[in-house]
């Protein structure tokens, strides 16, 4: 029982505190689907407060942020599951990108309602990763859990949304969720 020891063993059971807190979640998330509390979520200043929330990480790491976003719409959705859902995809988008960079955010109306898409000009993903992203913990090189993105895809289809992904490594990836026609309020 000397200090170094004692230092790997805190440092380990650190690391699976993290993964019992991120199963918990995982599981809260797939169970989701019973308690959503939704109502109307103004989209604009909704992610207006998230964006807001980074806003001093994206300037210490030197990477501008954007959101486009016109005014008017709102969802029918649980304003805190969504919130993870762009807490989580904003964090990766941030953690991956190099300072001079950017990250995004785009909402607009599609064919079969309306899109959410989290852009970033990071690092990208591996082709190879890329059918994999989702899955419960499969992590690539970037490291992580595994977790993050699978509570992502359970929250979003909680919401009767879709989510994908599209990729090129060294030039960045984009998250695109698909909320139904049902879904969307427009009020313009």
């Amino acid at each position: 029982t000397d200090p170094a020891r004692l230092h790997s063993l805190q440092d380990e059971t650190g690391r699976l505190r993290n993964m019992v807190d991120a199963i918990e979640e995982l599981s809260k998330a797939e169970a989701s689907l019973l308690s959503l509390k939704r109502q109307k979520v103004d989209v604009r200043s909704f992610l207006q407060n998230i964006m807001e929330r980074f806003r001093a990480q994206s300037q210490e790491k030197g990477v501008a942020m954007e959101l486009v976003c016109p005014e008017g719409l709102s969802l029918h959705a649980d304003p805190e599951r969504l919130s993870q859902v762009i807490l989580n995809l904003l964090a990766n988008a941030l953690r991956a990108t190099p300072g001079g960079g950017s990250v995004s955010i785009r909402v607009g109306s599609a064919e079969a309602g309306l899109e959410i898409v989290v852009t970033d000009t990071g690092r990208g993903i591996r082709q190879e990763d890329m059918p994999f992203v989702f899955e419960r913990f499969y992590h690539g090189p970037g490291g992580g859990l595994g977790i993050g993105l699978t509570i992502v895809k359970e929250l979003v289809e909680a919401h009767g949304a879709s989510i994908s992904v599209r990729s090129v490594p060294g030039e960045g990836s984009s998250f695109t969720i698909l909320f139904p026609t049902q879904a969307v309020h427009n009020s313009s």
